[in-house]
């Protein structure tokens, strides 16, 4: 890979390999891999070719496996792995493998220390994962992916950011209509958007807590049914308040649940 960069097939198979090898968790692999720089080789396959969307789908899934192992996390992570995903992401949103893969080496960056996780918002996560829920609406893999790797990013210092990201629209489609698995992290990330973890309890709606003479519900019950609901995000995406690259992918989605 290193000798033939402008060969296309050559990074193709050599990514796979290099997936192949970091199946299992293999310690030897993973030193040889380090050794003879897998890592950053993966990475600069991404830049290098960043429109080849076999190569980018082969090179995610390789980074996804690789950061499985902690220990790899930072050597990825110093190779500038997360831009490259993000970026992957971005250029081919429709490809739900890239999705599937980019959301989960993302998750397993989330899962180290928070300034991972502030750096992964850093380089516009949010956007991107709302986008690939947008596009991908029927995609349930995709949707539970992305709202776990969402969760594992709700810490203090990105809920500011999700707010503004407006991720509430999508994160309310997805308990809608995967509640049954999700309702857990989804009620936790709109709570904590609320600053009100502390206290809260779970019910049918998410997390509510007693406020003065009544209650305070992260839920809303008028937004239980499908009309009310299509009506509530069509407001929202047609307002100012929304950024204008979200705009139109909640407007799609809209349409979409009113269909």
């Amino acid at each position: 890979m290193k000798a033939h960069p402008d060969l296309n097939r050559v990074h193709e198979i050599g990514c796979d390999v290099i997936r192949l090898l970091s199946l299992g968790r293999n310690d030897d692999n993973y030193r040889l891999l380090g050794e003879n720089g897998a890592y950053t080789v993966v990475v600069r396959s991404m830049w290098s070719h960043s429109q080849n969307i076999a190569i980018q789908e082969r090179a995610v899934e390789a980074l996804a496996v690789l950061s499985e192992h902690s220990n790899n996390v930072p050597v990825i992570l110093d190779a500038g792995g997360i831009e490259a995903v993000l970026a992957a992401m971005h250029t081919f949103a429709e490809s739900p493998h890239v999705q599937i893969k980019g959301c989960a080496m993302l998750s397993n960056f989330a899962s180290a220390v928070d300034s991972i996780k502030v750096k992964i918002v850093d380089e516009g996560a949010l956007d991107v994962i709302v986008m690939a829920m947008v596009l991908h609406s029927d995609n349930e893999e995709i949707q539970v992916r992305a709202v776990i790797l969402l969760r594992k990013l709700c810490i203090k210092e990105n809920v500011q950011r999700m707010i503004t990201a407006n991720i509430s629209p999508v994160i309310t489609v997805v308990e809608e209509t995967l509640g049954d698995k999700l309702h857990e992290e989804t009620s936790y990330i709109e709570a904590l958007k609320l600053g009100r973890k502390e206290g809260w309890a779970k019910d049918g709606y998410g997390y509510r807590k007693e406020g003065k003479g009544k209650m305070l519900s992260v839920r809303k019950p008028e937004l239980k049914t499908r009309s009310t609901y299509c009506k509530t995000l069509f407001r929202e995406a047609e307002s100012h308040a929304l950024p204008d690259l979200n705009r139109w992918g909640f407007l799609s989605l809209a349409t979409h649940f009113c269909l």
